[in-house]
């Protein structure tokens, strides 16, 4: 699709998997104390949706909690702000992405909930005891794919031209290290083996389909940019197929910030913790200006206590 050049537009971004941090719920609630009773809903709702005698190992649990709470702080942030800022696109970044279907009005917080849990559980349970694991390689210079591929890794996730996220073996990891034509600046495995955005996610993707491929879900009211090609999510079905393929297709962040930029955005809020985000998308266009929402020199507790309850009722999420 051939977008025309324009300028001064705002998206929302929403994070995904990799972006909590030690004390992040009282960091954001610390910088937006009046969004204190919306989260809290919203993490129980998300945790009340765990499979009762689903045997999750203690880190799976946590990295599963702290992704409800991203979700949950995201959708809070987003009810109470789209009064103040008016994004004129969205995207979400792996299982961001679901935030930001709620924040589109595509799907309700319910769902969006449910299925971003069944998810998680669904690849925990296909993966748990696999012997591969996750690593991101950041490189000094442009990664050469070819010779990713060569060395038995798959790409997950390409965050920018210098860094990327691949899945496989650790012996095959150190193998591209040691070998790579291209650079190395650093190697940082992840304490999880959850392979997100992998084509050995095909099963995974379709049990959510056989369990929620039924659950409503809608046109939304703004474009969503996709994180898998960056073209412009429109329709219902666009959706629908990224909240139940995503996983089964690696992430192309690259193509996402260049697709924004070309729609004329030159403001981005990061709806959620960390600036995950805006680390590596600066990396790819460093113009686009960021607001982080978990920082109060961006969003004042003033500006966010202004807000009242039946102000946020009108919003369209």
């Amino acid at each position: 699709m051939v977008v025309d050049e324009v300028s001064g537009y705002s998206a929302f971004m929403f994070p995904g998997v990799g972006a909590s941090y030690p004390n992040m719920l009282e960091k954001f609630i610390q910088a937006n104390p009046g969004l204190v009773e919306k989260a809290t809903k919203l993490i129980d709702v998300g945790i009340s949706h765990i499979p009762q005698g689903l045997h999750l190992s203690d880190m799976a649990r946590q990295e599963l909690r702290e992704q409800i709470e991203i979700f949950a702080l995201s959708v809070a942030f987003t009810k109470a702000s789209f009064l103040q800022y008016e994004p004129k696109y969205l995207c979400g970044h792996s299982l961001g992405f679901y935030a930001a279907s709620v924040a589109a009005n595509a799907v309700s917080e319910e769902v969006a909930s449910q299925i971003m849990v069944a998810a998680f559980c669904c690849t925990y349970q296909e993966f748990s005891t696999s012997n591969e694991c996750l690593a991101v390689v950041t490189t000094y210079e442009p990664v050469d794919q070819a010779e990713v591929d060569e060395a038995g890794l798959e790409t997950l996730s390409l965050n920018s031209q210098t860094q990327l996220l691949v899945y496989g073996l650790e012996s095959n990891v150190e193998a591209l290290r040691q070998n790579a034509a291209f650079e190395i600046l650093r190697i940082d495995y992840l304490p999880t083996n959850l392979p997100f955005h992998s084509k050995k996610m095909t099963s995974v993707c379709d049990d959510l389909i056989n369990q929620y491929g039924d659950l409503p879900i809608t046109t939304p009211v703004i474009p969503l940019v996709s994180h898998i090609s960056g073209e412009l999510i429109k329709t219902s079905e666009e959706v629908r197929w990224h909240i139940f393929e995503q996983f089964k297709r690696p992430i192309n962040w690259q193509q996402t910030i260049c697709a924004l930029k070309k729609l004329g955005v030159d403001t981005v809020i990061e709806v959620g913790p960390n600036r995950i985000l805006r680390q590596i998308s600066k990396w790819i266009d460093d113009s686009i200006e960021f607001k982080i929402t978990d920082d109060p020199k961006h969003f004042s507790r003033k500006s966010m206590k202004n807000i009242t309850q039946s102000d946020a009722m009108r919003v369209a999420v």
